[in-house]
């Protein structure tokens, strides 16, 4: 236990066990692409979102990450189809208001994560790459019908228009914080 404390003097406790960060919003994205009628792509966004990680430069290693999406800060720039998308037919923002993420296994280029969406969490794998001083890129393909997005209105046709695998980024860039 000496040897530790003797560690943490020495090194710092960020160098030691891994620096923390804060999600910089500013600098930072949530993005999500989905087919829509087949033959086109809609693409989108959550314009707010918070989070908190810590990496292991040295070890290249997350050891703790979590995050926060709003709900309600959904866009697609098209507002008839965002205010579709938050009402209880979809997401139904009222009742599940955020998103939320939480590290449980980081695997060199992969990442273990609790995804929970409407109440629902399922463990995902994540890719990483480009991690370089504080920033990274997440990416993952989610089955929305996993979470229940579902079109309640539009049940039997809502398969057909839209198609069931989202694509999901997040573009992070991390503010140190001790």
């Amino acid at each position: 236990m000496k040897i530790l404390y003797i560690l943490i003097l020495l090194f710092g406790y960020s160098n030691l066990f891994g620096a923390n960060f804060k999600v910089d919003t500013v600098n930072s994205d949530v993005k999500f692409k989905i087919k829509h009628m087949l033959f086109s792509t809609v693409e989108g966004d959550f314009k707010k979102f918070h989070g908190s990680y810590t990496y292991d430069a040295q070890n290249r290693q997350f050891t703790d990450m979590t995050g926060i999406v709003e709900t309600s800060a959904l866009s697609t720039k098209n507002e008839t189809r965002d205010n579709f998308i938050k009402s209880v037919d979809f997401f139904d923002v009222q009742k599940y208001p955020q998103m939320q993420l939480k590290l449980l296994e980081h695997k060199v280029d992969k990442m273990v994560v609790a995804l929970t969406i409407k109440d629902i969490t399922k463990n995902i794998e994540m890719d990483i790459k480009d991690i370089q001083d504080g920033s990274f890129v997440l990416y993952t393909k989610i089955n929305r019908k996993d979470f229940q997005l579902e079109f309640k209105k539009l049940k039997k046709i809502g398969g057909l228009t839209v198609g069931n695998m989202v694509k999901i980024t997040l573009n992070l860039r991390g503010i140190l914080v001790d």
